[in-house]
């Protein structure tokens, strides 16, 4: 019998046999740094889905999956997802708030389907500066923002060996506030401004979390890949 179509908010640890229509809205790899050797070691590729509701779930693909799902899942794709399993999301450092996340094994089911406008492109669930500095070191959930470009730093090298880069953004109500980027996101940036058309970027960037605050400027760790997104690309409503 043919799995029942469900949509993300109505699934729960106990639910069996149904079917996702759903976009993979973000992918990226996760690793870890060697402190001494500096070399990167990747743990897994995380993927989150988004559903018609705007409603999102995350994956986690472990290194010995990748070859099952790996080029099938795309970027921006729509896929019908059945034969999966519901498990308890991460403790900490969650890029979707929720308590539930999907586990695919051998018998998980991944069709790809034709673009539709009906599932979002992306979604973004961000946090005001002015609340940040209450999330300080909070780990549970990483944090969204967006601002005006207004500074932005060389990539210098830290401590452990990473690439970094410090942007300053500003809000709407002239709140400052310093994310710093890493690795390939310190690297690129740069180079993505100056192709701006207009000279001035308003961007999103998403996988945050607080580290320290202190006096009107809060340091945000870009950690897990971030994503950042250019005003000009998003097809979809910020919330």
């Amino acid at each position: 019998m043919a799995p029942q179509s469900a949509l993300i908010s109505s699934l729960s640890l106990n639910t069996k046999d149904v079917l996702l229509h759903v976009r993979a809205t973000r992918i990226w790899e996760s690793f870890s740094v060697d402190k001494k050797s500096s070399q990167r070691k990747m743990l897994n590729t995380k993927v989150v889905f988004i559903d018609e509701e705007q409603s999102q779930i995350m994956l986690t693909v472990w290194n010995n999956q990748k070859q099952d799902y790996f080029p099938l899942l795309k970027e921006g794709g729509v896929y019908d997802i059945s034969q999966f399993r519901v498990v308890p999301n991460l403790t900490g450092y969650r890029i979707v708030n929720s308590e539930i996340a999907l586990s695919f094994d051998h018998n998980t089911k991944v069709i790809p389907k034709e673009e539709t406008e009906r599932i979002p492109l992306f979604k973004f669930e961000l946090t005001k500066f002015e609340d940040v500095p209450s999330l300080l070191w909070n780990t549970k959930n990483l944090i969204e923002v967006a601002g005006l470009v207004t500074e932005y730093g060389d990539p210098e090298t830290a401590s452990n060996g990473a690439k970094k880069m410090d942007i300053l953004l500003l809000d709407s109500s002239n709140k400052d506030m310093i994310v710093t980027l890493w690795e390939e996101k310190a690297n690129g940036f740069q180079n993505d401004l100056a192709a701006a058309d207009d000279g001035a970027a308003f961007v999103i960037i998403t996988g945050l979390l607080v580290k320290k605050y202190s006096g009107c400027l809060i340091s945000i760790c870009a950690i897990l890949s971030p994503g950042v997104f250019k005003q000009s690309k998003l097809q979809t409503t910020i919330l």
